[in-house]
């Protein structure tokens, strides 16, 4: 019987470095978020409670799952209505959501650090892309903000998609080129496999889940073709069935762009003033989002930079001549046979498309826009640092975790500002004076912190900065409401109603009507809450409401039709029901 040690294998050594870079990375997560714990609902997370916290209860779980299907980002929508299932009666709590997001961060750092080593780079630098992934301080909106959950999802569902349909992996060029699969390598080299059934099934699974999180999936055909054209030579077998996959899954995106959320059209920048203005500033947007990758300053939770006012404009002019020099350097590099540098510019501009540069929005950009597309950037610079280690020895190396450590630390500072939502948006009027969103949503906070001298002069700012935004005239209105100023509440809804697109329209009038119905005057009430239900046939609190007045100014019968088809729509809703007992008695 021998008492020789079991020597392990180079592969066994490998994964077992792979899991230690796992372990490492979710500590840095763990450290470097921790504060985001205490940060509040912010800015559209508080449409997550509002959409849900009221119906939540076991009864009507079925009934909000079927309904909110029709959202084009169905499984996001599920995470949040099972925690909020999972949580305690009483106001949510925000620190469980945060949880879930900083989980969701470490496993999509861990894909990161095992796709790129499976792509071929070696084990230090695929571990310093996935830690520069983990905490550089871009990425932290994504994950600290609730409502990027969605961008934390499709990321994960993607990347998990990739690497399912990868191929095989290539050797590495030795000195100037880490990282960079060797040009005409021979076959014998190559780590050629199969892709198997079972592979293909995963990929497509992940792929469906990916296209129910966010339509952003539409990507997943040209990041598969752009590892397959550009980062792997031409040895590396292109897989028709792969990319047939990846197809279907980008139909299937478009597919649910186009049909499910038609609702929300208006909400993709149709009220741009100047859509071709707005179109040639994406240069210059997609410049500022790779250079807070290299420079981790000036960050903002909205970014809203002034329309060019031509092609002539310095904005379109020059971000144009530095994507022309970029694109070129990396052209070269990739005919040297240094293929990572094109890959990771065309990840970054193939990430972001159906993001920024497709269609006009109100955000021209924002930071969780840019969690899965700087994963090509990360692993760029990572390969030029690795370059420079081999070069000039493990200084370059220690020296570049040390940068990890300080961008993990700016994370952190980061998240400790957005305990204070109020500082926030302060911030980012200072960094965007003109931005009628940040001076709307400072009034927001104000608004809920009791101060509703502040929220009125904050959405007076903002309605003189943006006249037409009919968000802000609404939101003044409310305010005017809540201290009684009714003649100034009912002129910023009718303020509203002459700029609000579409479906919204419902909502101006509902609140229109609530402010008539607050003085008694049931008339004009009742004309404002059937003409919030023309608008949309099935808004819930204009129906209740028109049917309780409907009931006291002696019309129970249709008070009784309307209350029932509350009631059979939202059975969770008991004020309707015990409103229609009480219709039904009086009939009686």
């Amino acid at each position: 019987m021998s008492n020789r040690k079991h020597k392990p294998t180079r592969a066994e050594a490998a994964g077992t470095g792979m899991f230690r870079w796992a372990g490492v990375l979710g500590i840095l997560i763990a450290a470097v978020f921790f504060p985001s714990l205490k940060i509040p609902f912010l800015l559209d997370d508080y449409q997550i409670y509002l959409d849900y916290w009221p119906s939540v209860s076991g009864k009507a779980f079925w009934h909000d799952v079927t309904q909110h299907f029709q959202q084009n980002r169905f499984l996001t929508h599920v995470t949040w209505y099972l925690q909020l299932l999972l949580q305690s009666p009483g106001r949510p709590d925000p620190g469980g959501f945060h949880i879930v997001n900083m989980v969701l961060h470490w496993i999509n750092a861990v894909l990161v650090l095992y796709l790129v080593r499976g792509f071929g780079a070696s084990a230090p630098a695929a571990a310093l892309t996935a830690a520069l992934f983990a905490v550089h301080p871009t990425q932290m909106e994504a994950v600290s903000y609730i409502y990027g959950r969605s961008d934390l999802l499709v990321t994960a569902f993607l990347l998990g998609a990739l690497m399912a349909l990868r191929t095989g992996s290539a050797p590495l060029r030795v000195g100037g080129g880490q990282g960079c699969p060797v040009p005409n390598a021979p076959v014998s080299e190559i780590s050629r496999t199969e892709i198997s059934p079972l592979r293909v099934g995963g990929a497509l699974v992940l792929a469906v889940l990916a296209v129910m999180t966010k339509e952003t999936a539409v990507v997943l055909p040209a990041l598969y073709l752009l590892v397959s054209a550009v980062l792997r030579p031409a040895f590396a077998r292109f897989s028709k069935v792969a990319f047939a996959v990846s197809v279907l899954s980008a139909a299937a995106s478009v597919a649910g762009f186009l049909f499910l959320k038609t609702d929300h059209a208006d909400n993709f920048g149709f009220h741009v003033p100047n859509a071709a203005r707005y179109l040639l500033l994406q240069p210059f947007c997609l410049f500022i989002g790779l250079a807070r990758a290299v420079f981790p300053t000036g960050f903002s939770i909205v970014y809203q930079f002034d329309l060019p006012g031509g092609v002539l404009d310095f904005v379109v002019i020059g971000p144009v001549l530095f994507w022309t020099i970029l694109t070129g350097a990396c052209v070269r590099q990739y005919r040297r046979g240094q293929r990572i540098y094109l890959f990771a510019l065309g990840w970054y501009l193939a990430a972001l498309s159906p993001t920024n540069s497709v269609v006009p929005r109100i955000d021209q950009i924002s930071d969780r826009h840019l969690y899965m597309a700087l994963i090509g950037p990360f692993w760029a610079m990572t390969t030029l640092i690795e370059s420079a280690w081999s070069r000039y020895g493990n200084w370059i190396q220690k020296a570049a975790w040390t940068g990890v450590v300080v961008l993990g630390g700016l994370t952190f500072a980061r998240n400790v500002t957005w305990q204070s939502p109020i500082a926030v948006w302060q911030e980012t009027i200072h960094a965007f004076p003109k931005s009628h969103l940040a001076y709307r949503e400072l009034a927001g906070e104000y608004g809920r912190a009791g101060n509703i001298k502040l929220q009125i002069q904050y959405l007076q700012d903002a309605t003189r900065i943006a006249p037409l935004d009919w968000t802000s005239w609404n939101n003044l209105g409310i305010a005017y409401g809540s201290v009684d100023r009714r003649a100034e509440e009912r002129q910023a809804y009718q303020q509203a109603l002459r700029t609000v697109p579409g479906r919204h329209r419902a909502g101006i009038h509902h609140n229109l009507g609530y402010s008539y119905q607050n003085t008694k005057q049931f008339s004009e009430a009742i004309e404002a809450y059937r003409l919030a239900l023309k608008e949309d046939p099935h808004y819930v609190n204009s129906k209740h409401n028109l049917a309780v007045l409907l009931w006291m100014t002696g019309n129970a019968v249709e008070a009784e039709t309307l209350l029932a088809d509350v009631v059979a729509r939202h059975p969770h809703m008991d004020l309707a029901r015990q409103n229609l007992e009480r219709v039904r008695r009086s009939r009686k």
